[in-house]
């Protein structure tokens, strides 16, 4: 079962699975190897994302054209991997 989350964070009772960035969500690490992103306390997907630090579970990344970042696709959505 999905959470119904209009924020960024998809997950089930294991954890997250996947986060699809937009708008300013993505923190510049001054880094290409490492991101940081800011989740909504509103979202409820934010306890079951921090459920993968302990189990180690991949997040699929996902950014859209809506970000105010350099890394953001020109167009649509991009997988940007695990």
């Amino acid at each position: 079962m999905l959470d119904d989350s209009n924020d960024g964070i998809t997950a089930n009772e294991d954890g997250a699975y996947a986060v699809v960035m937009t708008d300013d969500e993505e923190v510049d690490t001054g880094t290409e190897d490492m991101m940081l992103y800011k989740a909504s306390s509103r979202d409820p997907g934010t306890f079951r994302l921090m459920r993968n630090i302990t189990t180690r579970a991949s997040v699929r990344i996902l950014r859209t054209w809506r970000m105010n970042s350099t890394r953001a696709p020109k167009a649509g959505v991009r997988y940007d991997g695990l």
